[in-house]
């Protein structure tokens, strides 16, 4: 899991497709309301996790820190919430979406779901941690080795790289915001999937 960076999207980029959309009553429309709706719910999910896993960057790198004593702040929705959105729009729309990726956000949603429903904050804090190290592992440096963690679980106590450590508390993401700023060009590609690129140019 990374950070955030604050890169907004022109207005509500996904109120606008779906304000568009609803006018048109075709296949192709259809299919690119499935792709809308799903990354609409995928973006709500990720952007408050990222959200929570910044504030987790923000305790200091001097020390270890009890996963128990990080009071993480909650964003505009529960994470609850967003996840049972996330579900409900696969599960409304994903079999008119790409099975490459309706795969790939079902993939997501079962590996972030411990996550979402943790019992407590301690097991957030330690699950947003976990899902950040498995994430790391799964890449390569220019070494080709597995990237090192930006924050890494010992025992119950969190510890922050001092390269990655902020020095203050993330401010709430926008609404509006992606999460990554090459997410714009992922989205593009599900709309060329879809078969709306073709379409439209």
């Amino acid at each position: 899991m990374q950070a955030t960076d604050g890169t907004s999207s022109d207005g509500d980029t996904f109120q606008g497709l779906n304000a568009q959309l609803r006018k048109e009553r075709d296949p192709l429309s259809e299919r690119l309301a499935a792709v809308v709706a799903v990354a609409s719910a995928f973006e709500d999910l990720h952007r408050e996790l990222l959200y929570r896993f910044d504030q987790i960057r923000a305790v200091g790198h001097r020390r270890p820190v009890p996963t128990t004593s990080i009071g993480l702040i909650d964003g505009s929705s529960g994470l609850e919430d967003l996840g049972d959105a996330l579900k409900g729009a696969l599960s409304a729309h994903g079999a008119c979406l790409p099975h490459a990726v309706a795969d790939a956000v079902h993939g997501f949603s079962l590996a972030i779901e411990p996550t979402v429903w943790a019992p407590d904050e301690g097991g957030l804090v330690e699950g947003l941690v976990r899902h950040h190290e498995r994430v790391q592992a799964g890449k390569l440096d220019a070494s080709r080795q597995p990237k090192r963690p930006w924050v890494e679980l010992r025992g119950h106590d969190v510890v922050v790289a001092p390269r990655y450590a902020l020095d203050e508390r993330p401010e709430k993401p926008s609404a509006s915001a992606f999460t990554h700023p090459y997410r714009i060009e992922q989205f593009a590609g599900m709309l060329r999937e879809a078969g709306a690129w073709e379409a439209a140019s």
